[in-house]
């Protein structure tokens, strides 16, 4: 099943020197697999993309690229697994390509409220050099409440 989709989103990661990446695009996507208990998402999308750094403007980029990615639900009875992958290359400046997974697992605890562990994976390529040393990939270990809401289709 073919699909369009619109895409916005805002990321800043200390660590990676990033005070500000906006995402403004669009596209199409395929839904590849689809059952009650799974489905498998891709997605390519066109789109400006703005980066500004905490260390100064001399990194700041006006980006035109795309977002190639793919995602996963797998529902059980005992928990919902969620994967996400996302590779963002920009046309105008290749030097300035990012990365992206997210791993997410659910447990039901109250009706449409689960409990969920999860972990994020970004590289950004392209940071200016700055004091203390920028790190191009970050990692980070997730953990919180997430309340589903239930659709009917």
């Amino acid at each position: 099943m073919l699909f369009r989709s619109a895409e916005t989103a805002f990321d800043h990661n200390f660590g990676q020197d990033l005070q500000l990446q906006q995402i403004y695009g669009g596209g199409i996507g395929w839904t590849a697999l689809k059952t009650p208990k799974q489905e498998a998402d891709f997605k390519a999308t066109m789109q400006y993309e703005k980066q500004s750094f905490i260390s100064g403007s001399s990194g700041n980029q006006n980006l035109i690229g795309s977002t190639f990615g793919a995602d996963y639900v797998l529902h059980l009875k005992l928990l919902t697994y969620n994967q996400g992958l996302a590779f963002i290359p920009a046309y105008n400046q290749p030097r300035a390509y990012s990365a992206n997974e997210t791993n997410t697992v659910a447990f039901p605890a109250y009706k449409n409220l689960s409990f969920s562990l999860g972990t994020s994976d970004s590289y950004l390529n392209g940071p200016p050099a700055s004091l203390p040393p920028t790190k191009r990939n970050s990692f980070q270990f997730t953990m919180g409440l997430t309340y589903a809401i239930k659709s009917k289709y």
